[in-house]
């Protein structure tokens, strides 16, 4: 028995790093995903991006799990395509319990939400973490960047002693939210980030 089991989860920027990390580590505990991600180079982003593949290498890893997902190519930031891939979601697996949006997040926005869906009981809360192991900040371009402007790079440290967070500890935190271990947790700022903001 997992913490989800029966539950649908919709996540965007599914096809790895966090994105990847949140469909899986939800899947194991029972829930089946609905997941979107761009998997195409855009030109104003340095470094790879996603790709077909690695949505595919998502799916495989859900369904190792045990866990059905529909898992589509779509950008969010057009609202047709994503409503798009939601509904098809939704009619596959009859329903949908929650929402992580990988790589987004706004404080001021969250908390309106919160406000004003609490009588739904529906909870809005966010996650803050530091720089995490993926291929958004393991890559080529990051390291010399870094480098080139060393004030930025002395500023951004954690104080705990690791360079980056795992995304499986962003996972943790996002499980911990989603699942009735956070059920009258609503309208929060999560921090996952080994003290940066300290």
């Amino acid at each position: 028995m997992g913490k989800l089991d029966g539950k649908v989860a919709f996540i965007t920027g599914v096809a790895r790093g966090q994105g990847r990390s949140h469909a899986v580590g939800l899947a194991e505990e029972g829930a089946d995903i609905i997941g979107v991600d761009l998997c195409r180079q855009l030109d104003t982003v340095s470094y790879p991006m996603s790709t077909p593949e690695d949505l595919q290498e998502t799916a495989r890893l859900i369904e190792k799990a045990g866990r059905h997902c529909l898992l589509t190519e779509a950008d969010v930031r057009d609202q047709g395509a994503l409503r798009e891939a939601f509904d098809a979601g939704v009619a596959e697996f009859g329903g949908f319990d929650g929402y992580v949006a990988a790589k987004f997040g706004v404080v001021g926005l969250m908390e309106s939400y919160a406000i004003e869906l609490a009588e739904y009981s529906i909870r809005v809360n966010t996650v803050h973490p530091s720089g995490a192991a993926t291929p958004m900040v393991e890559n080529d371009f990051f390291g010399p960047y870094m480098a080139s402007v060393p004030k930025v790079g002395q500023n951004a440290r954690n104080k705990l002693p690791v360079r980056l967070v795992e995304a499986v500890d962003v996972t943790r935190m996002i499980l911990f939210l989603v699942s009735d271990d956070g059920r009258y947790v609503t309208g929060t700022r999560h921090r996952v980030d080994a003290g940066f903001c300290v």
